[in-house]
């Protein structure tokens, strides 16, 4: 096993370690918030999967569509973005709606504007490092 062997292995076990970390700090720390029912759970992990999807197909159609160096633009741009937007804590502003008439929406605004951008950045990097390695392997 080559060093570049052991750098991917290494980039996509993380990438889906902290994937999966998020999803599980994140969703403990806002259940209670929202009232710690089933359907809070479920709206977090229908969120989660929306956003490995849309991470997949972003991966997929920037590498296949634009060229490295825009994609390299556009995703040190958003991972820029990510830094600012991240919450240090979980802001509870949001929450201000929980009683309101549509709880769903409240929880699926709280879960995209607070680890909408990390969560989706943080997918797509293993199908972008399986098309890298791909690329440098057949060279």
């Amino acid at each position: 096993m080559n060093l570049k062997m052991g750098l991917f292995i290494f980039a996509s076990f993380l990438s889906a370690f902290l994937l999966f970390s998020m999803e599980m700090i994140f969703g403990k720390a806002i259940l209670p918030g929202f009232g710690g029912g089933s359907s809070i759970w479920t709206t977090c992990t229908f969120f989660y999967q929306f956003m490995l999807l849309l991470g997949y197909i972003f991966a997929h159609w920037s590498l296949n569509r634009i060229g490295m160096k825009k994609f390299i633009s556009i995703y040190i741009a958003l991972f820029l973005a990510s830094l600012f937007l991240f919450p240090i804590s979980l802001y509870t502003g949001w929450m201000q709606f929980v009683g309101s008439q549509y709880p769903v929406l409240n929880l699926l605004s709280v879960l995209l504007f607070s680890i909408g951008i990390p969560f989706f950045l943080i997918s797509s990097i293993s199908p972008i490092l399986q098309k890298w390695y791909l690329v440098e392997t057949s060279e």
